[in-house]
């Protein structure tokens, strides 16, 4: 109605398509926010972001307030969406696992910076900014043999005046004194898999 996209008889059509489409009811669209459950309210959310048809939707912690079970079945209905519509998703998460499951590419961020850029399957296999090792290493693990061994000291900086040079300088175990003074470059370990550490190319000679 505010966008002039649809009304009278389309916009009840288009409105009940895509309450049919997140797994609602027709008509539920009379229903007040309060005779939802959580689940079905993040289902609303989604319809109402896709009844705008856009190529691109953004899902800031979009499963983080539901259980599980809830979680795998909008984690499953977005999935199938973005198979239907043709949908890219810019999916923010802080719960590995979902992201793990969801994502094509994965940016680690830190501070309001990228630390790490790349594919899910290389990223998670192989990580290697200590940050990202950290935060993996964080995620329990049932088989002691694959779990990584990273740990985190000391409290996430402030964003508005982060350390100076590496901004995670001050909780890596890593850390060098050039990290202290001197913004890490870009080192690619392939055109796929990015980070941004001294530890790596032309970074460990700075």
């Amino acid at each position: 109605m505010i966008h002039k996209l649809a009304s009278g008889s389309e916009l009840q059509d288009r409105v009940a398509e895509m309450l049919e489409k997140v797994g609602m009811m027709p008509e539920h669209r009379t229903r007040y926010p309060h005779a939802f459950s959580g689940g079905q309210r993040q289902r609303i959310g989604i319809a109402r972001a896709l009844i705008m048809q856009p190529s691109l939707v953004v899902c800031d912690e979009a499963v983080s307030a539901l259980d599980v079970s809830v979680q795998a079945q909008v984690i499953n209905l977005l999935q199938d969406l973005q198979q239907e519509l043709g949908l890219t998703y810019l999916f923010i998460a802080h719960d590995l696992s979902v992201v793990k499951h969801l994502c094509d590419r994965v940016a680690v961020m830190y501070v309001g910076k990228i630390a790490e850029l790349g594919g899910t399957a290389s990223l998670f296999n192989a990580p290697k900014h200590p940050y990202t090792r950290a935060l993996l290493a964080a995620v329990p693990n049932p088989d002691p043999d694959v779990a990584l061994d990273a740990t985190l000291s000391g409290e996430v900086a402030d964003p508005g005046n982060p350390p100076s040079g590496c901004s995670f300088h001050p909780r890596c175990g890593e850390c060098m004194v050039h990290c202290k003074d001197h913004v890490p470059k870009l080192a690619e370990f392939s055109a796929s898999h990015q980070v941004w550490c001294h530890l790596y190319g032309d970074n460990s000679t700075a």
